[in-house]
């Protein structure tokens, strides 16, 4: 198959044409870890479908045993990508800034997800793999999950008392106040839950005040590492960040806080059940929004909305 790249200036029906046709495609994916994960949700149901698909990620290929169905690489160098990627009939990405080494001047099929007209609604991000799913694939009911299972040996939830406390995130304007987070994890202990604050080895000299109040804190090495932890947790809370969709890909109920009511839509964890919790005062403007949300977003706040998350869970058992 030999397909023209098609322009964000052209419509759905023609970037239809080449993905329809069941050719080999590759995903080239976002190098954040929440697009990544989110991603697979249609990588998975095309997968389900037939289509032959590989992926191109550092984070999924670090995950790779926990997506052994899909053959997964990380991302190749440019003198690699232009020898290996003309095997594809189509690259396929999210967004046009994810593609690499300016490869609409040499392949043939080069596409973003993103320059589609429906791809730009205010919606949850899974439930926009799932509307991709079908009006460019036609699949009529796809699967709201991205394939990603515990490895052998682990046990789903197996510390259902265990909250795993993310305090950190990809933007420091994204973090929650420290005492904020040391507040709640008190309630939690109080309340006969174990919170254990999970962070990444980069992070360990920013994040010894959590040793410093008395809290648990885990140092992870690797992605891998993390989902494990996270994986057998009961439950997860913590910032806007790729840590949160990894948890809730893994079935594990979520707090996730938000700077913005529309990022709070789009963006909180959309697998496994979720509170998206935004301050309770109206900041009104958006660099306000980014700097004090912080503030007005208070411990009492994040653990009712656990004991409601707790409770709904009851109530379906």
């Amino acid at each position: 198959m030999n397909f023209p790249n098609i322009s964000p200036e052209q419509n759905m029906q023609d970037m239809c044409l080449p993905l329809r046709q069941q050719g080999r495609m590759a995903f080239v994916m976002s190098p954040r870890l929440g697009d990544a994960l989110i991603a697979m949700t249609l990588i998975y149901n095309l997968f389900k479908k037939g289509y032959d698909i590989t992926v191109y990620s550092d984070f999924m290929a670090a995950l790779k045993q926990w997506f052994p169905w899909v053959q997964v690489f990380p991302y190749p160098d440019e003198a690699e990508a232009k020898a290996s990627w003309n095997q594809y009939d189509v690259l396929l990405h999210r967004y046009p800034h994810d593609v690499r080494y300016d490869s609409r001047q040499w392949h043939p099929c080069v596409l973003s997800l993103s320059t589609l007209p429906f791809y730009r609604q205010c919606l949850n991000e899974v439930d926009l793999q799932l509307l991709t799913a079908k009006k460019i694939f036609n699949i009529e009911q796809p699967l709201r999950a991205n394939g990603m299972t515990l490895p052998q040996g682990f046990v789903h939830r197996r510390y259902l008392s265990k909250v795993v406390i993310h305090p950190t995130a990809s933007m420091k304007t994204r973090y929650w106040l420290p005492r904020y987070f040391i507040k709640l994890a008190a309630r939690l202990m109080n309340k006969g839950y174990e919170p254990v604050f999970l962070v990444a080895s980069h992070e360990d000299e920013e994040t010894r005040w959590i040793e410093t109040a008395g809290f648990n804190r885990m140092v992870t090495t690797s992605i891998e590492n993390a989902a494990e932890v996270i994986g057998e947790a009961g439950w997860f809370i913590g910032n806007d960040s790729g840590l949160g969709h990894l948890a809730s890909c893994l079935g594990i109920p979520t707090i996730s806080m938000h700077q913005r009511r529309k990022v709070s839509i789009c963006w909180h964890p959309g697998f496994a059940p979720n509170k998206a919790l935004l301050p309770r005062v109206n900041l009104l403007i958006k660099p306000w929004k980014e700097k004090y949300w912080k503030y007005f977003l208070t411990p009492n706040q994040v653990y009712h909305a656990f004991l409601a998350l707790v409770n709904a869970e009851g109530r379906q058992k």
